[in-house]
């Protein structure tokens, strides 16, 4: 591998890794914000039936509003310990 090859390597790969980081910014949530069963088990990478466990084990608070369980950002947040 040429010092040019592997410098492209580098480059790409940094590249790549701002970029990842950037989108994942961008997901993000704000902590005033109230999601969905779905929109908290994709920001959460998990699935819905894990979401309904916490749900039932009381790890989870939650509102209902209009039938339908809605997560406030910082509540879930702090039950889960990503809060300081």
């Amino acid at each position: 591998m040429t010092f040019e090859e592997l410098l492209t390597r580098i480059v790409r790969d940094n590249v790549r890794e701002i970029v990842r980081e950037e989108l994942q910014a961008l997901r993000e949530p704000s902590p005033t914000a109230v999601l969905t069963k779905s929109e908290l088990a994709g920001y959460l990478g998990c699935s819905v039936a894990t979401i309904d466990r916490w749900i039932a084990e009381g790890r989870l608070p939650y509102i209902q509003a209009g039938g339908r369980k809605k997560f406030h950002m910082i509540a879930v947040r702090k039950a889960l310990g990503m809060e300081k």
